[in-house]
């Protein structure tokens, strides 16, 4: 894209490349990854993000809830081994 003003272009001029930016999302869908990574400063704010979301888990669920409410678990008490499959993120799940 065009920048329509000087600000615009200095941010053009210094930040990455669309081409880098390309190569590296290829790169991670070519490696089956899950998550696409192209910016490494973006890592602090996931950080705050992801303790922002667990100190909400532990403000808002009960460690008794343990797996009761959990929607493999339930199917699988419901339908034993003909339970549909648990989505690929899962299947790591104890």
């Amino acid at each position: 894209p065009k920048p329509s003003t000087d600000i615009a272009k200095n941010i053009q001029d210094l930040g990455m490349t669309a081409e880098d930016v390309a190569d590296r999302a290829l790169n991670a869908i070519e490696a089956g990854a899950f998550y696409i990574v192209t910016h490494a400063h973006n890592r602090e704010m996931v950080t705050d993000r992801y303790r922002e979301q667990m100190a909400a888990f532990d403000r808002q669920t009960s460690d008794t809830d343990g797996d009761a409410y959990d929607v493999n678990t339930v199917m699988e008490r419901i339908f034993g081994e003909s339970a549909p499959a648990r989505p690929l993120w899962a299947r790591n799940k104890p």
